[in-house]
């Protein structure tokens, strides 16, 4: 399993969850694949991605669940844990 966070540089919430997402990603051992939208345009298409911040969570390489917004830790984490 796996996430994509899809933000900008420009993106003010997205700075914020940045520090977050470090700690979900050591806690949990995840990977987190950092996308700027900016920059992968054809990433943020294939994913439908509309807003920023947005996580995608991936399991075998399919979508299982996405969310969009500056979430706080522990909801991040419960969304995660919801869909493994």
């Amino acid at each position: 399993m796996k996430i994509l966070e899809f933000s900008a540089k420009w993106c003010m919430p997205c700075n914020m969850l940045a520090p977050t997402l470090d700690e979900i990603e050591k806690e949990l051992n995840i990977e987190i694949i950092r996308i700027d939208i900016d920059e992968n345009m054809e990433e943020t298409v294939k994913y439908a991605v509309s807003v920023v911040p947005t996580l995608v969570l991936l399991k075998d390489e399919k979508v299982i669940s996405k969310i969009s917004g500056n979430l706080p830790k522990q909801e991040i984490i419960d969304w995660i844990k919801g869909n493994n």
